[in-house]
């Protein structure tokens, strides 16, 4: 796997973490929007969670210490998106992975 970050402080550390098979790549936003040599930018991930919080306050309110709990559910949906009809199949399919 390959994570690019940002020069945000809590990134800060995370190529010194022991067993973890990654390539970590930082890069400046300050200096550029996006990285001119990997093309990397953070862009993605801000719609992801931006798309997540959005779905956690439709559905209830969103309790910061349950954050975890909302996660796994946002990340299915993600993944079956439009393809409500078959949610069973769904389900046992996920188990199945």
């Amino acid at each position: 796997s390959v994570i690019y970050s940002d020069l945000w402080g809590a990134n800060n550390g995370l190529d010194r973490l022991l067993g973890q098979n990654y390539t970590h790549h930082i890069f400046n936003h300050s200096q550029h929007f996006v990285d001119p040599v990997t093309g990397a930018h953070t862009q993605p991930v801000e719609l992801m969670w931006s798309q997540c919080k959005r779905m956690v306050r439709k559905t209830q309110t969103m309790h910061s210490q349950l954050f975890h709990t909302y996660l796994p559910e946002f990340m299915w949906r993600k993944k079956f998106d439009g393809r409500h009809q078959n949610a069973f199949n769904n389900i046992i399919s996920s188990i199945v992975e």
